[in-house]
């Protein structure tokens, strides 16, 4: 019997699971990574990981950080850290938020 599930492993070097590296690459991130991002980051970030039409970045700059980080949404958990921990990853829900920036 194998207790391992979904995992492909640890990257010791970045110190978390390599499905947490995959996530990552995917575009979603511990909720506190997304929190952390100056909004010009954050604005960069979701146009480059998710397609949204490009002709809406400058109206994503009049949004504020905290109306675009409400569009967050819980995707997944991995294991990070040096004990391991579950942590969990979050995603952009694209969609709305480019309804939102339609309005605007």
């Amino acid at each position: 019997m194998s207790y391992y599930g979904k995992g492909n492993g640890w990257n010791f070097q970045k110190g978390k699971s390599v499905n947490a590296i995959n996530a990552e690459e995917e575009g979603y991130l511990p909720k506190s990574r997304w929190q952390k991002m100056r909004k010009d980051e954050l604005i960069d970030f979701i146009f480059e990981k998710y397609p949204i039409d490009w002709d809406y970045i400058e109206k994503a700059e009049k949004v504020k950080k905290k109306e675009i980080l409400n569009f967050l949404r819980y995707k997944e958990s991995h294991h990070t850290g040096k004990f391991y921990q579950l942590t969990d990853y979050f995603k952009i829900d694209y969609e709305e938020l480019e309804e939102l920036l339609k309005k605007i």
